[in-house]
């Protein structure tokens, strides 16, 4: 989907570009969707990438930012 216009922090775009649905569902909240499992894997997969471009062991990455994190 390419973005039309941004126009005080709102994004609009051709709503003939979503075919033929006929809403769009924000779940700001994480009501609908849990998001911390998404977020789980997002970053284990950032780590792995890290692995990959920096030869940094993805396991000892993800337990020093994790544990990092927590004590913020």
């Amino acid at each position: 989907m390419q973005l039309s216009n941004v126009i005080n922090g709102w994004i609009f775009t051709d709503m003939s570009k979503l075919g033929d649905r006929e809403s769009i569902i924000f779940d700001l909240d994480d009501t609908l969707i849990v998001e911390v499992g998404v977020v789980e894997a997002a970053f284990l997969a950032t780590c792995e990438r890290s692995h990959e471009k920096y030869g940094i062991k993805p396991q000892k990455l993800y337990h020093a930012v994790k544990s990092r994190a927590c004590s913020v």
